[in-house]
């Protein structure tokens, strides 16, 4: 156990692995395929200006990243076999019912 101010921290035995390095479960419903490519959406805002007489050009002064993530609708696909489907169809039986 570490501890971190006095208070004695848990440990898990695979705190310094890689995920890569851990057993991995079959993620495609087709093939078993433990490495799939998940289609997410990120959030960009961008700070731009124009510049006077080029006004169809804007310049990106600053941007900020909003948000990355994948929702349960988003695309699934393995590309091992071509299946297509939504992340939500990649969770365990308890994890889909909030077990």
């Amino acid at each position: 156990m570490m501890k971190r101010d006095g208070i004695p921290q848990p440990r898990s035995a695979h705190a310094r692995l890689l995920p890569t390095e851990l057993p991995l479960r079959p993620l495609c419903p087709a093939c078993g395929a433990e490495r799939l490519s998940l289609r997410a959406h990120l959030d960009v805002t961008f700070e731009v200006v124009a510049t006077v007489g080029l006004a169809e050009e804007l310049q990106v002064v600053d941007h900020r990243l909003d948000g990355c993530g994948w929702e349960d609708d988003d695309v699934a696909c393995c590309e091992r076999c071509g299946w297509r489907g939504r992340v939500a169809e990649l969770r365990l039986p308890d994890e889909r019912s909030g077990v």
